[in-house]
Protein backbone atom coordinates (compact mmCIF):
# COMPACT_ATOMS: atom_id res chain seq x y z
CA UNK A 1 0.00 0.00 0.00
CA UNK A 2 1.11 3.55 -1.02
CA UNK A 3 -0.08 6.52 0.93
CA UNK A 4 0.99 10.04 2.48
CA UNK A 5 2.79 9.96 5.79
CA UNK A 6 0.15 12.29 7.21
CA UNK A 7 -2.16 9.30 6.47
CA UNK A 8 -2.88 7.07 10.17
CA UNK A 9 -2.00 3.20 9.95
CA UNK A 10 -5.82 3.03 11.42
CA UNK A 11 -6.73 5.22 8.39
CA UNK A 12 -4.88 2.93 5.99
CA UNK A 13 -6.51 -0.43 7.46
CA UNK A 14 -9.74 1.22 7.27
CA UNK A 15 -8.91 2.21 3.31
CA UNK A 16 -7.90 -0.95 2.82
CA UNK A 17 -10.72 -3.09 4.18
CA UNK A 18 -13.09 -0.66 1.89
CA UNK A 19 -10.50 -1.68 -1.30
CA UNK A 20 -11.35 -5.40 -0.73
CA UNK A 21 -15.27 -4.27 0.28
CA UNK A 22 -15.52 -2.21 -3.34
CA UNK A 23 -14.10 -5.31 -5.36
CA UNK A 24 -16.12 -8.35 -3.92
CA UNK A 25 -19.01 -5.70 -4.91
CA UNK A 26 -18.11 -5.48 -7.93
CA UNK A 27 -17.32 -9.01 -8.14
CA UNK A 28 -20.73 -10.19 -6.79
CA UNK A 29 -22.38 -7.73 -9.04
CA UNK A 30 -20.39 -9.55 -12.26
CA UNK A 31 -21.51 -13.21 -10.43
CA UNK A 32 -25.15 -12.31 -10.30
CA UNK A 33 -25.11 -10.58 -13.84
CA UNK A 34 -24.11 -13.49 -16.09
CA UNK A 35 -24.49 -11.76 -19.38
CA UNK A 36 -21.49 -9.71 -18.37
CA UNK A 37 -19.42 -13.09 -18.49
CA UNK A 38 -20.90 -14.07 -21.75
CA UNK A 39 -20.09 -10.51 -23.59
CA UNK A 40 -17.01 -11.18 -22.42
CA UNK A 41 -16.43 -14.96 -23.48
CA UNK A 42 -17.60 -13.95 -27.16
CA UNK A 43 -14.62 -11.04 -26.79
CA UNK A 44 -12.12 -12.95 -25.35
CA UNK A 45 -12.20 -15.79 -27.70
CA UNK A 46 -12.70 -13.29 -30.84
CA UNK A 47 -9.47 -11.16 -29.89
CA UNK A 48 -7.67 -14.26 -28.54
CA UNK A 49 -7.81 -15.78 -31.91
CA UNK A 50 -6.47 -12.35 -33.42
CA UNK A 51 -3.81 -11.79 -30.72
CA UNK A 52 -2.72 -15.33 -29.63
CA UNK A 53 -3.66 -14.27 -26.24
CA UNK A 54 -6.42 -14.24 -24.27
CA UNK A 55 -7.56 -10.46 -23.62
CA UNK A 56 -7.69 -8.84 -20.09
CA UNK A 57 -10.86 -8.31 -18.00
CA UNK A 58 -11.46 -5.65 -16.25
CA UNK A 59 -13.52 -2.90 -13.81
CA UNK A 60 -12.79 0.76 -13.67
CA UNK A 61 -14.21 3.35 -11.52
CA UNK A 62 -13.43 6.91 -11.43
CA UNK A 63 -13.87 9.63 -9.41
CA UNK A 64 -12.58 13.06 -10.15
CA UNK A 65 -13.37 16.62 -9.10
CA UNK A 66 -15.25 14.77 -6.06
CA UNK A 67 -15.10 18.51 -4.55
CA UNK A 68 -18.92 19.22 -5.34
CA UNK A 69 -20.31 16.01 -4.07
CA UNK A 70 -17.93 16.07 -1.04
CA UNK A 71 -19.40 19.08 -0.01
CA UNK A 72 -23.16 18.30 -1.04
CA UNK A 73 -22.19 14.86 1.03
CA UNK A 74 -23.71 12.83 -1.55
CA UNK A 75 -22.93 11.23 -5.21
CA UNK A 76 -24.06 14.37 -7.58
CA UNK A 77 -24.51 11.92 -10.87
CA UNK A 78 -22.07 12.79 -13.53
CA UNK A 79 -20.49 15.36 -12.33
CA UNK A 80 -17.56 13.25 -11.27
CA UNK A 81 -17.65 9.10 -11.64
CA UNK A 82 -17.40 7.14 -14.23
CA UNK A 83 -17.59 3.14 -13.85
CA UNK A 84 -16.79 0.98 -16.77
CA UNK A 85 -16.60 -3.06 -16.82
CA UNK A 86 -14.18 -4.05 -19.81
CA UNK A 87 -13.07 -7.10 -21.89
CA UNK A 88 -9.77 -6.71 -24.48
CA UNK A 89 -10.80 -3.01 -24.71
CA UNK A 90 -13.96 -3.75 -25.53
CA UNK A 91 -16.91 -1.69 -23.43
CA UNK A 92 -19.07 -4.02 -21.71
CA UNK A 93 -21.09 -1.78 -20.18
CA UNK A 94 -20.57 1.62 -18.36
CA UNK A 95 -22.07 4.39 -16.56
CA UNK A 96 -20.62 7.89 -16.64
Amino acid sequence: MVCDSEISEETEKKYFDFHKHLVNEILEFINKNPEILEVCEKVKSIRKTKLNFSPSFDAFISLSDIEESLKRKEWVSSLDSSFAIICGGHTIIESL
